[in-house]
């Protein structure tokens, strides 16, 4: 069974918001797999609220979380510094949970060849409307 492959503006806009949810859901995901948040504000801080849209193409792409979910990435925090593995003597040593870097990666980089392929239809019909245009050369 073939599947057909549209490409329209909806088709492009549809993709990047469920990108854009996808991104949100694998976050949060990752956050309970790391056992990260026991207050649970850092999950629940994720927002997704801007596009900025130029024309049927996505220009910006914004994602928002608290500022320390990229130091619990990091496993370092207020009252860390560089050379003290984290102990201050009342809190366990705080280890790296990637539940950010490493797959945001991969997505924007999944989500640009995605953006490529669409993008990159439009063109090829385009040189082919325009290879089918008669050639009218004077001399």
């Amino acid at each position: 069974m073939a599947t057909t492959v549209t490409n329209t503006a909806a088709d492009r806009r549809a993709y990047t918001l469920g990108w854009q949810d996808l991104m949100m859901t694998i976050w949060q995901e990752r956050l309970r797999l790391h056992d990260v948040g026991v207050t649970g504000a850092l999950e629940s801080s994720f927002q997704s609220p801007v596009i900025a849209w130029d024309g049927d193409m996505p220009r910006a792409i914004e994602h928002s979380f608290l500022l320390y979910g990229l130091y619990v990435e990091a496993g370092v925090g207020n009252g860390y510094r560089h050379g003290n593995r984290g102990d201050l003597g009342f809190t366990p040593n705080r280890v790296p949970a990637p539940w950010f870097r490493a797959k945001y990666r991969y997505s924007v980089d999944r989500f640009s060849k995605a953006m490529t392929g669409f993008y990159g239809r439009d063109f090829l019909a385009m040189i082919i409307q325009l290879a089918k245009q008669p050639l009218n050369i004077t001399v």
